[in-house]
């Protein structure tokens, strides 16, 4: 069945997703993993970026372009890139680890985990009664390591296409 083709719908779904699934993909992850960095669940979702953010782990989830690519424009078909901006700060070594290696390393395992929760729920549930036609992971970044002198920035960026038709 297809989706709604509201960017704002496509948002929503996203973070309901992964504010009921990410905990338990960082948790596997962790096991796996089995060294001394421990994940931590995201703090707190927002649906704009912010200059700053009140709380870390921090997550951006945002809808910067819609398309129809229908060249009949029949408006069927719409996609949409969300980007999922991850912020994390932190100060803590670990083991041998500086603090610098312990920020890359939660990083790639968050942005991992993030990405498995999405290939797990391809077709996101948009509304009650539609989902998405599909959603797909179409680039990741990360940023370098930035420092206030106390503290330690690194942000993973993974940016989607999500495609909805009626």
């Amino acid at each position: 069945m297809a989706g709604t083709r509201s960017p704002e719908d496509v948002v929503n779904a996203l973070v309901t997703l992964l504010t009921a699934n990410l905990a338990t993909k960082l948790t596997a992850i962790d096991t796996e993993m089995s060294d001394s960095i421990t994940l931590v669940d995201i703090a707190s979702y927002y649906k704009a970026p912010l200059e700053r953010y009140d709380k870390y782990p921090a997550c951006v989830v945002d809808c910067f372009d819609s398309i129809v690519p229908d060249e009949l424009r029949t408006d069927l078909v719409h996609i949409h890139s969300v980007n999922i901006m991850v912020i994390l700060v932190g100060n803590e070594a670990v083991d041998s680890l500086l603090p610098q290696e312990v920020m890359g390393k939660r990083l790639y395992r968050t942005i991992r985990g993030m990405e498995e929760v999405i290939a797990d729920f391809p077709r996101l549930t948009v509304s009650s009664v539609d989902q998405c036609d599909q959603i797909i992971v179409s680039s990741r970044d990360y940023s370098d390591t930035i420092t206030d002198g106390t503290a330690f920035r690194r942000d993973g960026l993974i940016e989607t296409q999500v495609m909805c038709s009626l």
